[in-house]
Order: C-alpha cells, then structure tokens, then sequence
C-alpha cells in the first residue's frame, strides 16, 4: 500500500480537514450550481421563479453539503482519523446552518 501525501502522520491534522471541508462546501455548491444552470440554459428544466427558487437554493446548499461524505470517505481508507474529524466536524456546523437558515421552509407551523 503506498503512501500518500495527505495520509503522512505530519499532515494528519484536523484543521487540514476544516480547510478540506470548506472547499470541498464551496466547490460543491459551484459545480451543483453550474449543472442546474446549464440544465435551465438547455431548457431541460424550467428557470426556478418565487418559491421554486428558494427551494432549489436550499437543495443546491444540501447537496453541497453532502458532497462532504466524499471526503470523510477518501480519508478513512486512508487512516487519516484526524482529517476525517476536521471534516465531520464542518459539517456538522454547516448542516446546523443550514437548519437555521431554512427553518421557516423546513418547519411550516400553521
């Protein structure tokens, strides 16, 4: 088995995993952003207008959120425990914020 560059025990850090973690949020939410774009621009799908549009922001943020697992999963075969804690714990933090932001969608109360 070889070893990589991230999975040296001098790198194995949990702010590398915030940091990977961050990136890996804003990249997510870039590329998801760019596909329903250039499924809209395709007419594929129909733009998003009023509430259509706030449900697809509050999905494209979701999405990106999730896109987290990737990481926690590439680090653990690769035993990096810390970097996968760094990573699990940003989002944990961004899924709280998430909740937040999108409560009044999420928890309808009449």
């Amino acid at each position: 088995m070889s070893n990589t560059f991230l999975s040296q025990p001098k790198y194995n850090k949990v702010y590398i995993g915030f940091l990977i973690s961050i990136a890996t949020i804003i990249v997510g939410y870039s590329v998801v952003t760019l596909i329903f774009e250039l499924l809209a621009s395709a007419e594929i799908i129909d733009d998003p207008i009023g509430e259509g549009a706030e449900k697809l922001n509050r999905t494209v943020w979701l999405i990106a959120i999730c896109c987290n697992i990737i990481g926690i999963q590439l680090f653990g075969k690769r035993r990096s425990a810390n970097i996968q804690r760094g990573i699990a714990f940003i989002t944990v933090i961004a899924a709280g914020i998430w909740i937040f932001h999108f409560k009044d969608s999420l928890f309808i109360s009449e």
